[in-house]
């Protein structure tokens, strides 16, 4: 992740601000906490919006935000954060 991307990911969780809507593959990596296999095969299959502005790739964050929402526990990999997280709020 490049420095100044983690730096706007934390300062935007730390203020109230929205994150932006378009986050490029790291960003996107640290916020849903997910394994970088795991984002680019929900993204060739289409399941989030992502588009190519010359070689970046931006993944559309409210299209991540509803996959993940909208996903079973058991569609993750239990090594990932997100899976852990999801688990734990199911069993409390």
């Amino acid at each position: 992740m490049l420095a100044t991307e983690k730096a706007d990911v934390l300062s935007q969780s730390k203020s109230q601000e929205p994150l932006r809507r378009w986050l490029r593959v790291e960003t996107a990596l640290s916020y849903a906490g997910i394994s970088r296999s795991f984002l680019y095969q929900i993204l060739n299959s289409r399941k989030v919006a992502s588009h190519m502005i010359g070689r970046a790739r931006l993944i559309d964050r409210e299209s991540l935000d509803a996959f993940i929402s909208s996903a079973p526990v058991g569609d993750f990999d239990c090594g990932t954060k997100i899976a852990k997280r999801r688990a734990a709020a199911i069993a409390a």
